[in-house]
This record gives C-alpha cells, sequence and structure tokens, in this order.
C-alpha cells in the first residue's frame, strides 16, 4: 500500500504513539506554552511519530464504512483503534453526514496515550496561543493519515435457511443436517458450524445453531450457541465458562474478552450478538454473530482478499467450488449438487477434528450429526401449485405478497423456499425482512458520494434591481447514481432563496445590504439517500444600490460594490435615503413645491 505522506491537511485522524517516557504534569510543564515546547523539541518523541504514523490503520471517508470495521470503537461522533497496531492507535471523527472531518476545529480528538497529555491539550498549547510559527510545527510532526489509504471492506453473509456467502462472493443454499467445517486457514484459524432443524420433523429447511472459534497453533477455542428456548446467544470462553448472552446488559466499548479473540456484544436492533476478532495475521478477518428472529447469522469481514480458504464458506477458485481431494462443482451447479459439496464439510468424515465441547448443550457428537437429505425445491419456483402441494394452496396469493420485493416488486427466491419448505408465512416474512434489509446494506456498502460538476459556477454578480433573479437546475451540475434521491441545502439560507425540485432561486434584494458573508461567498450542499455529501461555494459579487446606475466596482477583486449616488437628491451607503429638496429650493411666487422628483 502506498505511503500518503504530505502537508497536514486537518484531517482528524490523528496518530497516538505508545511511547514510554516521563510522565508530564502541569507543574513541570509550567505554562501550556512550556508543554507545546516540550512536544516540539522532544528529540525521542517526534522520531516515533514520524516513523510511525503510516502503521496506523486509515481512516474510512464515510463513517457507514468506518462503522463497519470491528476493531475500531465509537467514542462521541469519532471512532478509536481499540488496540495498538505497531505502536500506533488511530482516531477518526466524521460530520452529522457521515463525511470525514477535514478541520482542526471539528476533531475534538485526544487520546490518552504514554506522551503525557492528551493531544488536544498539546494542539491547544501550540495553536491557541497565537503562534502561527508554532502551530505548523505541531501539524508537520502530526501529519495527516487520511481516507485516501483506506480500503472498503470486504464481506461475506451466511444466514436464514442457511444461504453460505463465501469469501469469493459466491451463494448457494445448504440444507444439511450436522456439524461443518465452515471456514478454515491453514494453520491459523478455523470456524465450525451447527446446524439443526427450523421446524421439528421436517428435513427440509435447517438453520444456524451453533459457531465454536478455534486458533491454531494454540487451539484457543470459544463458542457462540444459539439458545432457542431463551432465543438468546450464549458466548463461552476458552475453559467453557459462560461469559455472557445477548440478554444481559453489556457495554459494547468495553471487550469481553481478550485471550486469542477480541469480543465485543453488538446490541442494536438489527445486529443483536457478538464481534469476534480473533488476534491472528488474516487480513484484519472478524466475524459477527447475531440472531434475527428465529435465525442465527453469521458475517464475516476483512480488509483484502482472503486465499487459500476452505470449507463451505471458502474460496471459488475460477469459478468453481473445489473440495480437499481436488473435484470441482460449478457455482451454477444445481441445489442437489451444491448438498453434495456441502456434505463433503462434514465433521461426520472426521469425528476427530470436532472442535464442539458437548458438555456445553449436552448430547454428543453421534446426537448433532444425523444425516438427513431436504427435498430440493429450488426447480419448481414456476410451478407454485406444486411447490406448496403440501401447504395450504389458497394461501399462495398471500405467499407471493408476503415474499414481494420493495425494489422491483419481483417475488423473492429465499423467502418463497423458505415458506415452502415449513408452510410457515411468518417464518417466510422473517426471512424477506432479512433480504430487505440485506438490499439497503448493499446498497448503502456501494454508494458513493455525490459530487458536484466542474460546469457548477464559481462566481457570479448579483445586482439589486438590475437582475432580478438567479436561477439554477442543481441537478443539471452534479454527478450521482441516482440523481431523483438528492436534496439541497444552501448556506446562508436567506428569505429570498428558494429550492424547489433542485432548482435554484434567488430573487435578488436587499438581503446582502448589511450581511457579511463568510468569504463573501455561499455555499450550496447536495445530499444523497443516505446522507453523504458534497459542498461547493460560490464567489458573491454584489451590488445592493437603489439604482443600479450607481453601483462602482473599483476592481475585479472588489466583492462589493461602491454606490455613487448620482442623484443630488438621495444619499446614504445604497443611496437609498432620500432628501427633501423643498428644504433647500423656494418656489417662484410661492408655488407649493412638489416633493416628488
Amino acid at each position: 500500500m502506498a505511503k500518503t505522506f504530505g502537508l497536514f491537511l486537518l484531517y482528524v485522524c490523528l496518530l497516538t504513539v505508545q511511547i514510554t517516557i516521563n510522565m508530564a504534569t502541569a507543574q513541570q510543564f509550567g505554562s501550556t506554552t512550556n508543554l507545546c515546547e516540550k512536544f516540539l523539541t522532544d528529540k525521542n518523541l517526534i522520531p516515533l511519530i514520524t516513523e510511525t504514523k503510516d502503521a496506523a490503520t486509515p481512516c474510512a471517508c464515510a463513517e457507514y464504512d468506518m462503522a463497519q470495521d470491528a476493531i475500531f470503537e465509537k467514542v462521541g461522533t469519532c471512532y478509536e483503534e481499540w488496540l495498538l497496531n505497531d505502536g500506533v492507535k488511530q482516531r477518526c471523527c466524521y460530520s452529522e453526514n457521515g463525511k470525514l472531518l477535514t478541520g482542526y476545529s471539528d476533531n475534538r480528538f485526544g487520546i490518552p496515550g504514554g506522551i503525557g497529555f492528551p493531544m488536544n491539550e498539546i494542539h491547544d498549547s501550540c495553536c491557541n496561543n497565537y503562534s502561527q510559527s508554532r502551530c505548523n510545527a505541531f501539524y508537520e510532526i502530526t501529519q495527516k493519515d487520511d481516507c485516501q489509504r483506506h480500503q472498503d471492506h470486504l464481506s461475506a453473509y451466511s444466514w436464514g435457511d442457511p444461504v453460505i456467502e463465501t469469501v469469493s462472493n459466491t451463494a448457494f443454499s445448504f440444507n444439511g443436517h450436522g456439524e461443518y467445517v465452515f471456514l478454515k486457514s491453514n494453520n491459523t484459524l478455523e470456524i465450525q458450524a451447527r446446524t439443526d432443524y427450523l421446524i421439528a420433523n421436517s428435513t427440509d429447511s435447517t438453520i444456524f445453531t451453533a459457531f465454536v472459534f478455534t486458533t491454531y497453533p494454540q487451539r484457543q477455542s470459544i463458542h457462540v450457541i444459539f439458545n432457542r428456548t431463551s432465543m438468546n446467544l450464549n458466548l463461552y470462553d476458552n475453559k467453557g465458562n459462560l461469559k455472557t448472552n445477548t440478554s444481559s446488559t453489556c457495554n459494547p466499548r468495553q471487550p469481553l474478552m481478550t485471550e486469542a479473540y477480541y469480543v465485543f456484544c453488538s446490541n442494536t436492533t438489527s445486529a443483536l450478538g457478538f464481534k469476534i476478532t480473533p488476534q491472528v495475521k488474516l487480513s484484519n478477518i472478524n466475524a459477527l454473530v447475531t440472531i434475527d428472529k428465529e435465525f442465527m447469522n453469521i458475517k464475516i469481514t476483512y480488509s483484502k482478499e482472503l486465499a487459500n480458504m476452505t470449507g463451505l464458506a471458502g474460496n471459488v477458485q475460477d469459478g468453481f467450488y473445489v473440495l480437499p481431494n481436488g473435484t470441482k462443482y460449478s457455482v451454477n451447479s444445481s441445489e442437489s449438487l451444491m448438498f453434495e459439496y456441502g456434505e463433503i464439510w462434514s465433521l461426520r468424515n472426521d469425528p476427530a477434528s470436532s472442535n464442539f465441547w458437548y458438555n456445553l448443550t449436552g448430547g454428543d457428537f453421534n446426537f448433532y450429526n444425523n444425516k438427513s437429505r431436504p427435498r430440493f425445491l429450488e426447480n419448481l419456483l414456476d410451478k407454485l401449485e406444486e411447490l406448496f402441494k403440501d401447504c395450504n394452496k389458497s394461501m399462495i396469493s398471500a405467499f407471493k405478497n408476503t415474499c414481494q420485493n420493495s425494489w422491483d416488486n419481483q417475488t423473492n427466491k429465499e423467502c418463497m423456499l423458505t415458506i415452502a419448505r415449513t408452510c410457515n408465512t411468518t417464518l417466510g416474512k422473517a426471512i424477506h425482512e432479512q433480504v430487505e434489509r440485506q438490499r439497503y446494506e448493499l446498497q448503502r456498502k456501494s454508494n458513493k458520494p455525490p459530487t458536484f460538476m466542474a460546469s457548477m459556477p464559481n462566481e457570479t454578480t448579483l445586482i439589486y434591481k438590475g437582475n432580478s433573479s438567479w436561477i439554477i437546475n442543481l441537478l443539471d451540475h452534479v454527478q450521482d447514481e441516482n440523481r431523483t434521491g438528492l436534496r439541497f441545502e444552501v448556506a446562508p439560507n436567506l428569505d429570498e432563496i428558494k429550492i424547489v425540485g433542485g432548482v435554484f432561486n434567488w430573487t435578488v434584494g436587499t438581503a446582502l445590504r448589511r450581511m457579511n458573508l463568510s468569504d463573501n461567498s455561499i455555499r450550496f450542499v447536495v445530499y444523497d439517500q443516505f446522507n453523504m455529501t458534497d459542498t461547493h461555494s460560490v464567489r458573491i459579487r454584489y451590488c445592493g444600490c437603489e439604482d443600479p446606475s450607481d453601483c462602482e466596482f473599483q476592481n475585479d477583486d472588489d466583492d462589493n460594490a461602491e454606490c455613487k449616488c448620482r442623484n443630488r437628491f438621495v444619499e446614504g451607503l445604497f443611496c437609498d435615503h432620500k432628501r427633501d429638496p423643498c428644504s433647500e429650493y423656494v418656489c417662484y411666487k410661492n408655488d407649493t413645491c412638489n416633493k416628488t422628483y
């Protein structure tokens, strides 16, 4: 990955270095100026910051992507790394619209570390005493590490009436029963999965009921087990102790475990479960294990392409699922062929390889590994009478309505198959709700922020009573994949300005006469459906004279015209106050003086 240096452009991705130095106190340093000087002249500290700053994990450009990274915790509007990465921690702060903040005044950073003071105190010492040279020196040392180095995280989500998504982003339906190698790397990490029947006495539909994570060569294992009676996930540590469950109150900012794994609770409504980060060097791999109504799900996230991964969710090679013996199954294989493929990963083929601790749940290996064969119904999706022959056929129309996608009005396959396997509309609805969420997440993940195009004007001249309005169709000057979902704001928001249907209309009046515009400009903001934004400033040259002929700009750099009152009976800054000529003249033969002129 290319190293990103350069000037510190005020991005709030500040690196806090774990350095062993004498703890400083305010008494030792005296004034805050001395604190800054101590920082700027520390011959041990500066080289360490300079040498290690690129080791920190880069910030994501958008808060949504930052929130997907399990190695960061959210603190206020910022995200901080849980752990040191080669002696460095990262901190990334975001605006209310989810963009990486670019101004120091917005960042609110301050991660305590071995340097004795939070970095915000050091900054204030250097930059709040009106010493530009000290402030510049501070920025030179703490150069930015912005989102230009960030790479989008990849993920594989296996869920529901199981749909297995591989780390190569292919997917297949699998209703095997028992325990399986779910994902395994060579001599580093193995995840095994257990499935059970969704409906008692029906072999057609299965769900995940447990996962065990094992790191090698230490063979440290943790279990996440679905208690279907209490509808909780139970978390067991390497000694088999119950650490917690999803019904317990937990602090998502505090790790539940730190031995071989960093485990955090996830207690949002859409992700109730545990974030598990194994302490292995494997593309920053982590897993989010959750429950959603009747279903247990697992999302594998990683920072770069994984290779040489085997198991149900392992790598696809050149369009084929490949078994250890070299047998290949096309990614377009039928449901029955993929069942054969999946069964090869069953622990029944090597019972000694099971990492499950059966004393945690009762039963033994044989109890959990009875083989069964489901019906394969995918080829009946266009034959609904036959697909639902074991259900109430009069409900077929209701089944279709339950499974109708919101984005294309098509009937969803996974929802229909779950209903066909279980004759249970509620379970089908739960599957479809997951489908809708996944669709939203996919759109959100692939979304790019809107951008103002080069055609957007950079400056304009507004003359009161000279040009009555300034009109721009903003949609013509913004690039985005979904232009219909865009909305706009402008600052300052004057009564004279209206934005309707993306069309900006400024009826030029006197609002700017006594208003000091920041940098003599107005700022346009565009938002997409996910609140991603872009901004564009337009320089305003304004004349508010009551008579446009009185406007006089000194030069091209002059933003506000001076009003030269050519009528000697008007005065004022904008030639807007009339003088009474009758106070200066006496009419011939004392005729009545006409004040209108």
